[in-house]
């Protein structure tokens, strides 16, 4: 918990270095002159992100268990709030171990595995809308190149992922006993190429689920877009698709608290020289803003988590490997 304090604190400090070196009227000047109207399409475009992401995650885990549209978002809304104390967005992931146990896909290792595989096709789909935006309009600097460089490893490693063949490979893989940190990393890619395989012999659910991951995506850079109308900024939708997931992707590294600081910096890089620096902090600070939202949102839904119940561990998916 020390550490989190730590990232708050140097956070804020980075925060503020880039607002005083680029102005901070220029930034509150942006911010006064902010169109309602636009803003305020920003913040309804709130409401299908959240069902989408809600839905998406009972179609995920209705693989394995019955669970309710509503609950699905209860749980989504929940896991953004604690995203706030969890590094790297952590939160979406250990929703997962608040599925009914008593069920199929209810022990702890699946329910994690779940979430991780969300997390892999959000990272999958964002990379995708960067790179075909990166398409249109290049990156011209180092970092920008870099995380195309990434986005694009990324999502063959995920793309592969998805094949049988593979998939098949590293469940019969993990099947073997190992020692040491390589084992238990291959224990745990075995665990979720099991649950691939299992998502696998469910092609519609699992059609649905990869759609639904890239227009979920395209909802948030829609939202983006009318922030950026809004400040009355001017870059092309293409220049901003491309630029808003590589500062999201910096964001991520567990440098600073949610991402503050490193998430601005990297909106100012990418998209200051096109928008300019007020624009482009206002955008990084719109960034933060979407998760404090969501996460004040979900404080009331984390009471009805049940954080009190034990974790029962291996159970269906180990089962399923056994026979992939």
């Amino acid at each position: 918990m020390k550490k989190r304090y730590w990232l708050l604190i140097f956070s804020l400090l980075l925060l503020a270095l880039l607002w005083w070196q680029t102005g901070w009227r220029e930034l509150w000047e942006v911010c006064r002159q902010l169109d309602p109207v636009w803003f305020g399409v920003a913040l309804l475009m709130f409401v299908p992100q959240t069902l989408l992401s809600g839905w998406r995650w009972s179609w995920i885990v209705g693989a394995y268990q019955p669970l309710g549209g509503w609950r699905a978002t209860e749980l989504v809304l929940a896991s953004s709030a604690l995203n706030i104390v969890l590094p790297s967005k952590m939160g979406d992931v250990v929703k997962g171990i608040f599925l009914r146990r008593d069920l199929p896909g209810g022990d702890a290792t699946t329910g994690v595995t779940l979430g991780l595989f969300e997390k892999a096709l959000d990272t999958a789909s964002l990379a995708v809308l960067m790179l075909l935006a990166a398409v249109f309009v290049p990156p011209t600097e180092p970092l920008g190149w870099l995380m195309v460089a990434c986005g694009a490893g990324g999502t063959v490693v995920f793309l592969a992922l998805l094949t049988e063949p593979v998939a098949s490979w590293i469940a019969r893989a993990a099947m073997f006993e190992r020692g040491g940190l390589a084992g238990k990393l291959i224990r745990k890619a075995g665990q979720a190429a099991g649950v691939i395989l299992y998502l696998r012999t469910r092609p519609r659910r699992m059609a649905a689920v990869l759609l639904s991951a890239v227009l979920l995506w395209a909802l948030h850079m829609a939202q983006f877009s009318f922030a950026l109308w809004a400040a009355g900024g001017t870059a092309g939708t293409a220049m901003l698709w491309s630029r808003v997931p590589m500062a999201i992707f910096v964001g991520l590294l567990p440098f600073t608290f949610a991402g503050v600081g490193t998430r601005d910096a990297a909106m100012l890089y990418l998209l200051g020289p096109v928008t300019g620096s007020g624009v482009a902090l206002a955008l990084g600070f719109f960034a933060t803003l979407r998760y404090v939202l969501v996460a004040v949102a979900g404080l009331p839904f984390v009471a009805r988590l049940p954080i009190d119940r034990s974790l029962s561990r291996g159970g269906y998916n180990q089962q399923h490997l056994k026979d992939p």
